[in-house]
């Protein structure tokens, strides 16, 4: 996407004229090239639309934040399968033949540190994705609410009959 440089409308790649005023792509404004102070600080359009487009980047980041949480948690459940997998045998290893006790006790304890740690993984990964779904939910809340509050207000201001 590019920005025309006279009316500020986004236009695709593709395209190499500005579909609303027919402005060609990289013509500059007359009076924003010959004067440096107007180049040089941004208006409140173009922050605005900057803050648009990094609102608009948004639902990119709730993705890959998900998918780091599953990730996670992913792990996680491995590292407490493969616990499991120490530790049980370890267990029966140290009740069972007296001979190998040592060798039990260390796979059971290996395999109980390792369930834990997973366990935190899993903890952490489900943590991520509540606090992604509680950012995801309350931005499409707002935008509901700034709807509404906008259609109240064009309401309010519409002659009567």
């Amino acid at each position: 996407m590019w920005r025309c440089p006279r009316c500020r409308e986004k236009v695709d790649d593709e395209f190499d004229v500005c579909w609303n005023c027919q402005t060609p792509r990289g013509e500059a404004q007359p009076e924003a090239a010959n004067n440096p102070e107007q180049q040089a600080s941004p208006t409140a359009e173009d922050q605005e639309d900057q803050e648009y487009e990094e609102w608009e980047d948004i639902p990119y980041r709730f993705r890959t934040l998900l998918g780091h949480g599953k990730l996670i948690s992913g792990f996680g459940w491995a590292a407490v399968a493969f616990g499991a997998l120490l530790g049980l045998p370890g267990l029966f290893t140290f009740l069972g033949d007296r001979s190998d006790r040592a060798v039990g006790g260390l796979l059971m304890i290996g395999g109980t540190i390792l369930g834990v740690y997973g366990l935190g993984m899993v903890i952490a990964g489900q943590m991520i994705s509540c606090f992604v779904s509680i950012e995801r939910n309350t931005r499409v809340t707002f935008e509901v609410i700034s709807q509404l509050s906008g259609n109240l207000l064009r309401l309010k201001d519409r002659p009567r009959r």
